[in-house]
């Protein structure tokens, strides 16, 4: 199966053909999808050492649960799917060139975004 993948970065617009398996895109959304709708519930307070061997606690290292699905789970198995995947084709363009492509699918990045 061939998929095409449009993003945007500070130096203008990618475009790639990728090629993998069916289910390799498939696992691939549906674990992002459990990832986004996973319980955001907070962790308790129980004490730990940070990898410097600084005490710290899980709230502050890992957050909720939904951060340590995406850490242990989401990850892994993404990783996994893109290992079954490859880069066919990339096209670079200029923002102006892929607007007149893909109108308003193409967002310029803005200084908030640079922080992602």
């Amino acid at each position: 199966m061939r998929n095409w993948s449009l993003w945007t970065g500070k130096d203008g617009v990618n475009l790639a053909l990728e090629e993998g398996s069916w289910w390799s895109w498939w696992l691939e959304d549906a674990i992002c999808w459990l990832c986004d709708h996973f319980p955001a519930i907070p962790l308790p307070p129980v004490p730990m050492k940070d990898d410097d061997g600084n005490p710290t606690d899980w709230s502050d290292w890992y957050g909720d649960t939904q951060q340590l699905f995406h850490l242990y789970v989401c990850s892994p198995i993404c990783q996994f799917c893109w290992d079954h995947q490859k880069d066919v084709e990339k096209i670079e363009m200029s923002y102006e060139d892929a607007i007149i492509s893909f109108g308003d699918r193409v967002k310029r990045p803005t200084l908030d975004d640079e922080d992602d």
